[in-house]
């Protein structure tokens, strides 16, 4: 007995997939894409020159960080809560920089 519902009502189909394997002498899409220098693309912004500045800053505090985690920062007060969880203010202890870390809450284990 059917429950009515047919699958696939209107006869879709996917598409292929993408063969994951490359063969001998394929260029990959990390090869293909041209790298664009830094100053070019901050050219290509139209930003001021203190934006600029200050985006160059950024840009180098962030290369020095590299990966995060809570050993490396340190609290300095809490910004906000809601459902998604608690946004706290945080510096970063060898460098200095601020940040947010937001903490998701997660379900109560059963």
């Amino acid at each position: 007995m059917s429950s009515g519902k047919r699958r696939n009502p209107l006869g879709l189909s996917l598409p292929p997939t993408v063969n994951e394997q490359n063969e001998v002498g394929e260029a990959t899409a990390e090869e293909t894409i041209p790298t664009i220098p830094l100053e070019e693309q901050l050219k290509n912004l139209g930003l001021t020159e203190p934006q600029t500045q200050r985006l160059c800053q950024f840009l180098q505090a962030k290369e020095g960080i590299k990966e995060l985690n809570e050993k490396m920062l340190e609290t300095k007060g809490e910004l906000g809560h809601g459902n998604g969880g608690v946004v706290n203010k945080c510096v970063h202890k060898k460098t200095g920089v601020a940040t947010n870390s937001q903490r998701t809450r997660s379900a109560p284990q059963v």
